[in-house]
């Protein structure tokens, strides 16, 4: 495995099968100590903590070469699950995705609401046993590490309700295997060889480090331009506050306390060494742009404005114009740094009449502490 990451596996599960999960964790520290195994009994003492909200998901997401996903009814339900989940799947549809491993407790039903789609894998464990089962994570994890590709067999994986199980045993025959009547006698026309020429060229150059080190200027230039500290968030990078597990209710939002905003000040400081960006995020209003149906309104329930370290601007920052129709809103601070908005969480604003916000720099991540009188 790399030795960039500090997990050889992390677990992530619903307390309603710690047992299980547990006598799992067991047999894999026997082969990786539990230094090595990511389950929250094996470091109580490092995730007694704040923000362990955004902590933990990301020793999930960037700490961990293979992430197992205990599947079952429960997970979808449980806000910690949730919270991890939310992190672990930004790496679908990337060159990591190969390091997530669904296993289930049986059928699952509809998890598309939390992004789990019918045509993902998953291994059903069944009737098997603790160690039957991290004996199959510690297969997947060695074929990782020697780059083997997982070969999913009827006996042992699954695809989720509605695709059926032949599509999972699916393999492409070997070279030559079926094909040798074909093969014999081909030869190529010199139009075929020229092609063959080209491709090859073009491979040798996608290979090449000083093709790749243009590539790569080329494109970090094109997106230094898009994400400058000193102007607005590009829409492409903006979050998705109303997919949060956290997002307020309407009900919340209606039973809101009764310090008007207009007499709410927010006080904010920046003390990482680099410029950011403030972005709030109205809910209040974001419920009434959905009943309109107007997506003009939903962009306008940002508001984005710079935020300066403190060294520049010489201390805290203050804010006083909410809009009096609003109440609860999403805190996030934008980093230039990995192009990524940061949630710090979502507040009533108008349970006091002022709040508190520092930004510090965490093992080169941003994280933010909000507080109130």
């Amino acid at each position: 495995m790399s030795d960039e990451r500090r997990f050889e596996v992390g677990l992530s599960f619903p307390g309603e099968v710690r047992d299980f999960v547990g006598a799992v964790a067991g047999r894999l520290s026997e082969t990786y100590t539990q230094e090595r195994v990511l389950y929250d009994k094996y470091h109580e003492a490092e995730l007694a903590r704040p923000d362990l909200d955004v902590y933990l998901p990301l020793l999930y997401k960037q700490d961990s070469e293979l992430i197992v996903i205990f599947l079952c009814q429960d997970y979808q339900q449980k806000r910690w699950c949730k919270l991890e989940w939310r992190y672990i799947k930004e790496l679908i549809a990337t060159a990591d995705a190969a390091r997530i491993m669904f296993l289930s407790f049986g059928p699952l039903g509809d998890l598309s609401s939390i992004g789990i789609l019918s045509g993902d894998g998953y291994a059903d464990i069944g009737s098997r046993t603790a160690d039957q089962i991290a004996d199959l994570i510690l297969q997947r994890s060695r074929q990782m590490m020697s780059g083997r590709s997982v070969k999913v067999t009827p006996d042992s994986s699954n695809h989720l309700p509605g695709i059926p199980s032949s599509t999972a045993s699916r393999q492409t025959p070997a070279v030559g295997e079926g094909q040798s009547s074909h093969a014999e006698g081909r030869s190529f026309s010199p139009i075929q060889r020229i092609a063959v020429s080209i491709l090859v060229i073009c491979l040798i150059f996608s290979f090449s480090p000083l093709f790749s080190g243009l590539v790569s200027y080329v494109h970090g230039s094109k997106t230094a331009e898009k994400i400058d500290a000193s102007t607005p968030v590009p829409s492409e990078f903006l979050p998705a506050p109303t997919v949060e597990p956290n997002f307020p209710t309407p009900l919340e939002i209606t039973n809101s306390q009764s310090t008007p905003l207009e007499n709410v000040v927010f006080v904010y400081r920046n003390e990482t060494k680099r410029n950011l960006r403030l972005l709030l995020f109205d809910c209040a209003k974001s419920y009434r742009s959905s009943e309109k149906h107007d997506d003009r309104i939903a962009r306008s329930c940002f508001r984005d404005w710079p935020f300066t370290n403190s060294s520049q601007n010489g201390g805290n920052e203050r804010f006083s114009k909410f809009p009096r129709d609003s109440n609860w809103f999403a805190f996030y601070v934008f980093d230039p740094k990995d192009s990524k908005a940061h949630i710090i969480g979502f507040y009533d604003l108008t349970k006091s009449s002022e709040w508190r916000l520092i930004v510090r720099d965490v093992a080169g991540a941003v994280r933010g502490e909000m507080s109130h009188e």
